[in-house]
């Protein structure tokens, strides 16, 4: 048929204008059937005639039209909204109230005039169609700063900020904020009421929770159920069901045991302790003999509610007894002592014999109680099945024995090195002696390749060193690895060289290729790296680096090598020798140990007029004085 006009009519030809402003499309449908069916019969049904015509409205393209939001909104101006959308609509495109906004109190005006007001609580919470409102074009939604607010905390459902109404009760905020939880305590609220500077807290009971009018600023407080249940006793510790049991008049300790499943293995009957809390609040705890009272020999003990009995394992109550093992096994450590134990007992527990133990010499020391009391030594053999020579030592194991399995001397399990570098095959090497040398070791990575630099070649080797800690008592072992002074093409020149050193487990031997630069480091105006030249000496990398800046110090100037030794310049009558420069090798810099300050002409000035004042304040003071003495 066509699109609407805009005063919501269109026109059918035959029969004319209709108009549908305002109509759902379902009532639009039935009007235009109802002008249709003047002219064509079968678009109704009739007495003993079926429908054969039939009509059907659609919604081709919604009209929209344009609103504007403002006011304490998120994203206040104007939107574009479909014809059938509601003022809720309109907000919610806005981004809804901000936080200074209100949500029950929001206006809408049209052609300058409030036509309604909705109230988000009531829609939301209730559901409530009326506060929703068709808009039409221009309508304008205002949003305005947000009314009393209350707070609440403790058990509620939703423990929040809300607003309020005027005349609005303790039961409407209830009722938005869902109810209390199921641990709170809802016979009675707390508020409290900040008035002309005065604070006030009222206790409200259920009965009043219609009647009690809220203020803005009220903290509405829901106090929670404590967890503590009533008619109950717990029980502790070395039961097979430890936890809280239903009290009864007449309950006994050996009653509460039954209801715990009994005792677990392990428990300490000679003392159970039972805590009380007597009518003044304060906690008694009294023991029983809980071995006695199993065996008749002792009366039971009958509990009164609240009670908490605690039965404590042997363990927590006597010391574990244990014995030690230390040195060539998989597991050194302490472990628990029982009675009969042997030592091929306990180097099974530790995980057996470890490589390198030493079978011929296995140590067994016990300290005997008393302070003055020598220790018992004892050496045995043992063998790799854990057999022991019973001749030699045939008592068991006592309680805090000491157990220590020798390794053999020098023996090392991984007795590798590192070759890195400008050689033909490297990785890792297993030495083959403890004689090893360094040129050996580089013939068996298959020598030097064509590029190498073995002037640049350095070693590295791991050292220990023994640390006293403070707060444990006891020496600590810190490894760090640094440079050997060797100098490599040397040790590879000759065997008999000072610098071929024999190799240590833990070494890193390292070849470069041919290092083409020389780098400057420090305070010099440009650090950077510089081709090697053989003809440039110590100052002239320097000063192709930029030279000295103000605050270095040239006399701290120093050289480190590839191979990590460093050299500093040296005086030689009134002459200054610098070390030589090698490929690789890098200059450093220092800075000065500290600046003078050096003033500037300004401050030159003002320090001579202050020692200027100074010193006729101290003439005239000298003057007055001699002046006082005269009189």
């Amino acid at each position: 048929m066509g699109p609407l006009s805009r005063e919501g009519s269109f026109k059918i030809p035959s029969v004319g204008l209709v108009y549908l402003s305002g109509l759902t499309l379902k009532q639009a449908e039935n009007r235009v059937k109802s002008k249709l069916s003047r002219f064509y019969s079968g678009l109704v049904s009739a007495e003993g005639k079926e429908q054969n015509t039939f009509c059907v409205l659609t919604l081709g393209k919604v009209r929209t039209l344009g609103v504007y939001v403002v006011g304490e909104v998120r994203k206040p101006g104007s939107y574009i909204l479909p014809a059938y959308a509601s003022s809720l609509d309109g907000l919610y495109r806005a981004g809804g109230p901000a936080l200074s906004g209100t949500f029950r109190n929001i206006r809408l005006i049209r052609r300058g005039k409030e036509i309604s007001r909705l109230d988000v609580y009531d829609y939301f919470r209730n559901g409530n169609p009326s506060s929703q409102v068709r808009l039409q074009d221009l309508d304008v939604i205002v949003v305005d700063v947000y009314g009393p607010r209350v707070s609440l905390e403790g058990g509620f459902k939703l423990a929040k900020i809300f607003e309020i109404k005027e005349k609005e009760s303790l039961a409407d905020l209830l009722d938005y904020a869902g109810g209390f939880k199921a641990s709170a305590r809802q016979d009675c609220l707390r508020i409290r009421r900040l008035r002309n500077s005065v604070k006030k807290i009222f206790t409200v009971c259920q009965k009043d929770y219609e009647k009690f009018i809220l203020e803005g600023g009220d903290l509405i407080i829901a106090d929670t159920i404590r967890s503590d249940f009533l008619r109950q006793v717990e029980i502790q510790g070395a039961v097979e069901s430890p936890g809280t049991y239903e009290w009864k008049s007449g309950l006994k300790i050996t009653d509460l045991l039954e209801k715990a499943s009994g005792l677990s293995e392990g428990a300490f009957l000679l003392r159970v302790l039972v805590h009380r809390r007597i009518p003044d609040g304060r906690t008694q705890v009294f023991g029983v003999h809980l071995g006695k009272i199993m065996s008749g020999e002792a009366a039971d003990v009958e509990l009164q509610e609240g009670d908490r009995v605690e039965i404590r394992f042997h363990g927590d109550i006597l010391p574990e007894e244990q014995v030690f093992i230390e040195g060539g096994v998989g597991s050194p450590g302490a472990y628990p002592y029982y009675k009969g134990m042997t030592v091929e007992d306990l180097v099974l527990m530790a995980g057996g014999l470890g490589v390198g133990a030493e079978f011929n010499r296995v140590e067994i020391a016990h300290i005997p109680e008393g302070a003055n009391l020598q220790a018992e030594v004892n050496l045995i053999s043992i063998k790799p099945d854990l057999s022991i020579q019973k001749a030699a030592f045939g008592v068991p194991l006592r309680a805090y024995d000491r157990v220590s399995i020798r390794r053999v001397g020098g023996w090392n399990q991984d007795r590798r090195v590192l070759i890195t570098g400008a050689v033909r095959y490297p990785g890792y090497y297993v030495l083959q002696s403890t004689h090893e040398t360094l040129s050996e070791m580089v013939n068996r990575a298959g020598g030097l390749v064509t590029d190498a630099y073995p002037k640049g070649g350095y070693v590295l080797r791991t050292f220990s060193e023994n640390i006293f800690n403070k707060d444990s008592l006891s020496l600590q072992t810190q490894n760090a690895r640094s440079y050997l002074s060797v100098r490599v093409e040397k040790a590879l020149g000759k065997n008999s060289s000072k610098h071929n050193v024999v190799l240590r487990p833990g070494d890193i031997l390292h070849i470069p290729k041919t290092l083409q630069e020389v780098r400057v480091r420090g305070a010099v105006l440009n650090p950077t790296a510089i081709m090697y030249q053989s003809s440039y000496s110590f100052k002239d990398y320097v000063r192709m680096a930029g030279g000295y800046k103000q605050s270095a110090y040239p006399r701290g100037a120093y050289i480190n090598y590839p191979n990590g030794s460093s050299r500093t310049p040296r005086n030689f009558l009134f002459f200054k020798i610098y070390p030589r420069v090698e490929p690789g090798s890098v200059i450093e810099v220092p800075l000065r140990p500290f600046e003078r300050y050096r003033l500037s002409p300004q401050e030159w000035v003002a320090l001579g007029s202050g020692m200027g004042t100074l010193a006729l304040l101290a003439l005239s003071v000298l003057e007055r004085s001699q002046g006082i003495g005269n009189n």
